[in-house]
């Protein structure tokens, strides 16, 4: 299954690691069939990380691509 953080429904999924059996914090995007995911980047204080584009000069959210062994789940 794959879900995007833009999609109506998306704050009814928790994307979980299936080696920590953990929830991922962050995610904006995840493929449950082939483990990729991307996730919003936090420092060691909870503040979102941001960085700064070379061509435009303006801040953006720091997003990290991933792969893992991850799972989709509904929210109850």
């Amino acid at each position: 299954m794959i879900k995007h953080v833009m999609e109506p429904d998306s704050s009814k999924w928790d994307v979980i690691d299936l080696d920590t059996s953990k929830r991922i914090e962050g995610v904006q995007f995840a493929n449950d069939e082939t483990g990729e995911y991307s996730v919003v980047v936090f420092d060691k204080d909870g503040s979102i990380k941001l960085c700064i584009c070379p061509n435009c000069q303006d801040s953006h959210v720091l997003i990290e691509y991933k792969k893992g062994n991850i799972k989709l789940v509904r929210k109850e």
